[in-house]
């Protein structure tokens, strides 16, 4: 009888041990506040300002246009090959994070603009944070409603350091 509560009295102090053991880290997370202790940071909101003196297409026929951009580690790719060929659907999937938006024309700066706040992983599945380092950002302004990339299109690639700031501007827009 004693062997039975001692075997039993092992086993439920092995299980607390084994339950504390796995939830040290997220008690860790959850004290903390922050994650950027882990090399984790926020991806800050982007604002995107395009003008036609960069891109041609970035001019007042090209509001209310889907605007796309991923945000990859690899920062010597090729953005207009990365982005060629795929519907903007499933595009998510070759970025660690993606967003899209539709473009509004300033008037008064005759910019396209938009900001981009929610980010998306290769699943679709909300995220808001990355490793603090440097990331190329490419993206395109879908111009004729194809949701592909095509020639004349304005495409951005534009590298930078994710750290902690409040926001990001998306501006190293060309023709593709």
């Amino acid at each position: 009888m004693r062997s039975v509560i001692a075997l039993q009295l092992m086993i439920k102090i092995k299980l607390f041990i084994l339950i504390c053991l796995a939830t040290i880290p997220f008690l860790y997370l959850n004290c903390s506040g922050d994650d950027s202790s882990l090399g984790a940071i926020q991806i800050p909101t982007a604002n995107v300002e395009c003008s036609s003196l960069a891109a041609g297409r970035c001019n007042a026929f090209s509001e209310n246009k889907l605007l796309f951009v991923g945000i990859t580690d690899d920062t010597t790719l090729n953005c207009s090959n990365q982005l060629s060929g795929i519907p903007e659907p499933q595009l998510h999937q070759q970025f660690l994070a993606s967003s899209s938006s539709v473009t509004q024309f300033d008037t008064t700066h005759f910019v396209l603009t938009t900001k981009l706040r929610n980010w998306v992983a290769p699943t679709q599945q909300a995220i808001s944070v990355l490793e603090d380092k440097e990331y190329l950002f490419c993206g395109f302004i879908d111009s004729n409603n194809d949701t592909l990339l095509n020639a004349g299109e304005p495409i951005l690639n534009q590298k930078h350091l994710l750290s902690d700031l409040q926001h990001i501007n998306l501006e190293n827009w060309n023709d593709n």
